[in-house]
């Protein structure tokens, strides 16, 4: 039987059989806001539209499905994703929020989550799955119901828990009926629901079928910072390959001030790239020699470089910073070229040799401020050479 463009009219039961590990039950089913969802959400349209979202996460749902079972979680909190972004991991909604989970940057400190000029690791596909479930468990914590930490992950837990104190009630269906939920989180929640029966029960569905494949995920952990082009060369592997595991990276440099960077890579490589990173790991980003001049020192020549005493010491393990004297080689490491700032994207901007945030905001119009604000910057961190940031867009 073929589907037309309008939804079906449901002669269903909805009697069905749920495991212990998940949040929808025969209870919620029943309840009218539900069976309205199931039919808004399993016309030939949206089934269509189901579809392709596991087609645009395919590289990412079998890790985050059993990286939500490993932490004890309710497996079908997967499909919450799907209603988040769409499975889209490069998903921005209107009001900022980035990636599978759609987290704001103001939610993410708790998370181990970074932002910063390298990175944007709310598009990192395992720390912001982690992160989801770590928020989630949290919710229900306080709740002591997953609906309510459903409809809390969407419109903030100081509001479901204001919500429930003032009407001295914890039942979600309830709370919609005397309309203490907002309108969004009252739709939020039937949605995941609905979306959660229909992806269980696929085969009710003509010509509708959920499948991804089974793609694991492991990590590396860098003690300094690579190129990822230059390891994709060594590799024998696309650079694209590649950054589909690491949405997170703003460009193709790994962070260089951070000790903890996992990059991460498909199972059946890791070996090759380990056994790369650890005999060339020298060789992994570009590099120039800077002879040590009368006067110098570390500080003072980070500054002029463009980079951080840090990355500086990092780069050069074997000097002693108290004993460099005029000719040594010092090695300098180079984040950016020409190719990286000529593509950059429309709002972003490589940082280049005398750059200062003041010079940026008057070259593009906007404030100190609203820089610091959308780069996570203060007045104090050092801009590097090479690195992205972004531009506040004009209202």
């Amino acid at each position: 039987m073929k589907f037309k463009s309008i939804c079906l009219i449901f002669i269903i039961s909805f009697q069905v059989s749920f495991s212990q590990e998940t949040i929808l039950s025969q209870e919620y089913l029943e309840m009218e806001i539900v069976q309205k969802a199931i039919k808004q959400y399993s016309c030939r349209a949206s089934l269509n539209t189901i579809m392709k979202s596991f087609k645009s996460g395919s590289d990412y749902i079998y890790f985050m499905k059993k990286k939500i079972k490993d932490m004890g979680m309710p497996e079908d909190l997967l499909y919450l994703s799907l209603v988040e972004s769409s499975f889209n991991i490069e998903a921005t909604s209107r009001s900022g929020a980035r990636g599978l989970w759609q987290f704001m940057l103001n939610s993410i400190e708790p998370h181990n989550i970074f932002f910063d000029q390298w990175v944007d690791e709310r598009l990192d596909f395992w720390k912001s799955t982690e992160g989801a479930m770590e928020k989630l468990a949290y919710n229900y914590k306080v709740t002591g119901d997953w609906l309510l930490a459903i409809a809390a992950y969407n419109c903030g837990l100081g509001k479901i828990v204001r919500t429930i104190e003032e009407h001295k009630e914890n039942d979600f269906f309830k709370l919609i009926e005397i309309g203490a939920i907002p309108d969004q989180t009252a739709v939020y929640v039937p949605k995941f629901l609905a979306f959660s029966y229909i992806c269980q029960n696929a085969k009710q569905f003509p010509d509708f079928r959920v499948s991804f494949p089974r793609i694991e995920w492991e990590r590396i952990e860098l003690d300094h910072s690579i190129d990822i082009r230059l390891l994709a060369q060594k590799a024998d592997l696309s650079v694209d390959y590649i950054k589909i595991g690491n949405k997170e990276l703003k460009g193709y440099i790994t962070p260089p001030s951070r000790d903890n960077y996992y990059l991460k890579v498909q199972k059946r490589d890791r070996k090759i790239i380990q056994k790369i990173i650890n005999k060339h790991s020298s060789e992994l980003y570009k590099k120039k020699e800077y002879i040590v001049q009368s006067g110098d020192t570390l500080f003072s020549i980070a500054k002029k470089e463009g980079i951080t005493v840090e990355i500086l010491l990092k780069t050069n393990k074997n000097i002693d910073y108290k004993k460099i004297s005029p000719g040594d080689i010092l090695f300098i490491p180079i984040f950016a070229d020409k190719e990286e700032e000529t593509n950059s994207e429309e709002n972003k901007y490589v940082i280049k040799e005398g750059d200062t945030l003041w010079s940026i905001a008057q070259k593009f119009n906007v404030t100190i401020e609203e820089i610091m604000n959308q780069n996570n910057l203060t007045v104090d961190d050092i801009l590097i050479i090479g690195a992205v940031i972004e531009i506040p867009r004009k209202r």
